[in-house]
């Protein structure tokens, strides 16, 4: 992995996310590209695009990176219990209440399947206060002859994906 910082951190006395100057903080932006392994303008500032970013972040990871985004509410501390038999070097973007504002703003870092920082975008390394939801990036065009019914599923249906339940 390799870290990629945020240009640009929400100023914490504001309550909109955005920096001094008035430009929308790019955590996830960075958060994409560390787990994409890829530089930071190649990734689309998706927060700008307003409702849509989410199935705009979708549609270019689908055509970036041949990937969808699940996105999974964390049991008990862990992700362990969504994920059959995980590879143990899965890595996703915790999002969660900010320690420098809590009520006002959300932030991305990304994390392990037990939820462990392993990087923070923004310059003070602090994480979250609480993870609230993990986004993983899920190949959709496997190297076999063929793909599982769920991926091909997620690769033809544009609506952000239902929140996955625990296996056990």
């Amino acid at each position: 992995m390799r870290p990629v910082d945020q240009r640009y951190p929400a100023d914490p006395r504001r309550r909109d996310g955005r920096t001094t100057d008035g430009r929308l903080g790019d955590c996830l932006r960075a958060c994409i590209a560390t787990v994409l392994a890829c530089e930071y303008d190649e990734v689309p500032h998706f927060a700008e695009h307003g409702p849509s970013w989410f199935d705009n972040w979708r549609r270019w990871t689908r055509m970036f990176a041949g990937c969808d985004v699940g996105t999974l509410t964390p049991a008990h501390g862990t992700l362990r219990p969504y994920l059959p038999d995980p590879n143990p070097g899965v890595i996703g973007i915790g999002v969660g209440p900010s320690p420098r504002a809590p009520l006002r703003r959300r932030h991305a870092v990304v994390v392990d399947l037990d939820l462990r920082l392993l990087h923070d975008p923004h310059p003070s390394r602090a994480g979250l206060a609480a993870v609230d939801e993990v986004h993983l990036l899920v190949p959709i065009y496997w190297p076999g002859p063929a793909r599982p019914a769920e991926l091909t599923a997620l690769a033809a249906d544009p609506a952000p994906p239902a929140r996955l339940q625990p296996t056990h």
